[in-house]
C-alpha cells in the first residue's frame, strides 16, 4: 500500500516508487483524507522532480519529516524543538532550493543583532543543516548549501565561588533555589536533576541514580549524596509523589529563566548559565583535592579529557615535583638517558589523575638480536 500506518505510529505514512527509487515520508497527520491529499500532491511533485528536475519542496515539509524521522527521538528533542521554532519562523514557506548560503548568512547576521552568542547561532544553524541534509537524502534538494558557521572561540568553563553561590541562591525562586542547591552538591546535569524521581533515591544508602537511558553517555550513574544534598531532598518530601523537584505539579522544564538571569546579574555574573553549576561542582571538588579519576566517575564522564579541564585548579598535585629543578643544586637521581620507560610512566601519572598503568602508555619489550 502507498498509504499506511506503522505499528505504534499515529500519523499516516506515504510510500512511492518513482524512477525505480523507493521513497517514504510521513504525511504528518492522523486524518486519512488529509493524508490522501498530501500523498497525491507529493507524488505529483516528486514525479516532476524526476521528470523535469524541478524541486518544489518547501522547508516546512522537510522540517516535519525530519522531526518525525530523526529529531523527535533524540535526547535533545526538547531543546531542538525550541530552536526549530526560530528556524521555522525564518524559512517557513520557502522552497528548499531558495535556502542558499547567502540566505543562511543573512539569517546568521540577524541572529547576531539579537545578541545571540556565536555558539548559540551555530546550534540554530545545525538545526537548519540537519533539515537540509535530510532533504538531500530524500531527493528533494540537489545539493546542501555551505553552512556559514559562526566563529565561536573556545572559552574556559565558568564557575562560581562559594561566596557567589551563597549570594545567588537567596535571589532565586524557591523551586529553582532547591534545584540549584542540589545541583551544586551533586553535579547532576540539568535534565537528570529536574526529572529526578523518588524511586531513584535511596535515603538510607545516601545515593540516587540516573538510568542509562537518561544519561548522556548511555551508562547508569550512581550519585552519592552528602549531608547538604540529603537536606534538600528531605525538604522536598511530600511535595509530589513522583518528582523530587516539582513546579506546579509537574517536573521543571525551564531553569535559565528571567528569574535566573536577573539573579545572576544581581551578583555581577550575568554570563553564568545553569550548566555552569555542574562546572562549579567539579571545580570545587578538584580544589578540595578530589582525584581526577574519581571525579570522572562521580560526574559520569566517559572521557578523561572532559575532566582535565579542571586540572589547573589543583596545583597541589604538581607541588611535590616543583623542587625537582633548582639552580642551587644538581639534579638528583638517574639521568634522563638512564631512566627507563616505567619511571617515565610513573612520573606522568599525576598529570591525568590516573594510575600509571591506565595512562595509555605502553612499554615495548626490547627484542634481542639473533646471532
Amino acid at each position: 500500500m502507498s498509504l499506511y500506518k506503522r505499528k505504534g505510529s499515529v500519523n499516516w505514512q506515504c510510500e512511492w516508487t518513482i524512477g525505480g527509487r523507493k521513497i517514504k515520508e510521513s504525511a504528518g497527520t492522523a486524518d486519512r483524507q488529509s493524508a490522501q491529499e498530501y500523498h497525491d500532491r507529493r507524488r505529483a511533485e516528486l514525479w516532476r522532480v524526476q521528470k523535469f528536475g524541478e524541486h518544489t519542496t518547501r522547508f516546512d515539509e522537510a522540517a516535519l519529516t525530519w522531526w518525525d524521522d530523526h529529531a523527535s527521538t533524540k535526547r535533545s528533542a526538547e531543546t531542538d524543538r525550541l530552536r526549530l521554532r526560530r528556524v521555522a519562523a525564518e524559512f517557513a514557506g520557502v522552497k528548499l532550493t531558495d535556502i542558499t548560503t547567502p540566505a543562511l548568512d543573512r539569517w546568521a547576521v540577524a541572529l547576531r543583532r539579537d545578541d545571540l552568542a556565536p555558539a548559540t547561532i551555530n546550534k540554530h544553524l545545525a538545526i537548519a543543516s540537519g533539515i537540509l541534509r535530510h532533504a538531500a537524502r530524500k531527493g528533494w534538494l540537489p545539493a546542501v548549501p555551505v553552512i556559514p558557521w559562526a566563529h565561536a572561540p573556545k572559552a574556559d568553563h565558568r564557575w562560581l565561588t562559594q561566596a557567589e553561590a551563597q549570594a545567588l541562591l537567596p535571589l532565586l525562586p524557591p523551586h529553582l533555589r532547591q534545584l540549584a542547591r542540589f545541583s551544586l552538591m551533586t553535579g547532576l546535569r540539568r535534565e537528570n536533576a529536574t526529572h529526578l524521581e523518588w524511586p531513584r533515591v535511596d535515603r538510607d544508602r545516601r545515593v540516587c541514580w540516573v538510568d542509562g537511558a537518561d544519561a548522556k553517555n548511555g551508562r547508569a550513574i550512581a550519585v552519592p549524596l552528602n549531608d547538604d544534598a540529603l537536606q534538600v531532598l528531605d525538604e522536598q518530601r511530600g511535595k509530589h509523589l513522583r518528582w523530587c523537584f516539582p513546579y506546579r505539579r509537574k517536573a521543571v522544564h525551564h531553569t535559565t529563566t528571567k528569574a535566573w538571569y536577573k539573579a545572576a546579574a544581581a551578583i555581577g555574573r550575568p554570563d553564568i548559565t545553569w550548566h555552569d553549576l555542574r562546572h562549579t561542582w567539579a571545580s570545587w571538588h578538584v580544589m578540595a583535592g578530589t582525584d581526577l579519576r574519581l571525579l570522572m566517575q562521580l560526574g559520569g564522564w566517559s572521557d578523561i579529557k572532559m575532566v582535565l579541564r579542571y586540572a589547573h585548579l589543583a596545583p597541589g598535585f604538581a607541588a611535590p615535583y616543583a623542587g625537582n629543578v633548582s639552580l642551587s643544586k644538581s639534579p638528583a637521581g638517574p639521568s634522563a638517558a638512564d631512566q627507563d620507560d616505567t619511571q617515565v610512566t610513573d612520573s606522568m601519572g599525576w598529570l591525568m589523575g590516573l594510575e600509571p598503568t591506565t595512562t595509555g602508555i605502553t612499554n615495548h619489550p626490547i627484542k634481542k638480536r639473533v646471532a
